[in-house]
């Protein structure tokens, strides 16, 4: 494909202005089929599983792998379908998480900063006694939580 650049007549700026064009004549850059093409496909295992309608608790290690293995965007979609069947969309669950002993835990827990295997700036402290974690669980429940973590 060669290209012609062509001074429209009027220099503008230092370099000019130019208008590029192909000596090649157009033909079709694109086709639009008009015949509507079938859009779906099998569903995954988030799919079938969702669409039961009910609560399981009978898993097998081969439909966890099934379900794992689904693409993101079903499990996004069905999981919040499923979520939408047994609860409110609208509503917020609050939660409080009160730590009720601060570093120095004895398990090994990778994960968790608590643990006493790794160097934080927090220091550690004692459990909190029976009475202050009462109290700041009564306050959590009037502040309008449904659940609390002691940690």
């Amino acid at each position: 494909m060669s290209i012609r650049f062509i001074s429209p007549g009027v220099k503008n700026g230092l370099y000019g202005s130019f208008r590029c064009y192909s000596k090649t004549p157009v033909r079709r850059l694109a086709s639009v089929s008009t015949a509507a093409e079938p859009t779906t496909r099998p569903l995954s295992a988030a799919g079938i599983y969702a669409s039961g309608g009910h609560i399981r608790n009978d898993w097998t290690k081969r439909e966890i792998q099934s379900i794992y293995d689904s693409p993101i965007m079903d499990l996004l979609y069905f999981g919040a379908t499923v979520h939408r069947r047994h609860h409110d969309p609208l509503a917020v669950q609050q939660c409080t998480l009160l730590s009720i002993k601060t570093g120095g835990c004895s398990e090994d827990c990778a994960y968790c900063p608590q643990s006493s295997k790794y160097k934080t700036m927090v220091k550690a402290s004692k459990m909190l006694d029976t009475d202050e974690i009462l109290n700041a669980a009564k306050k959590a429940k009037e502040a309008g939580s449904t659940r609390s973590l002691l940690e």
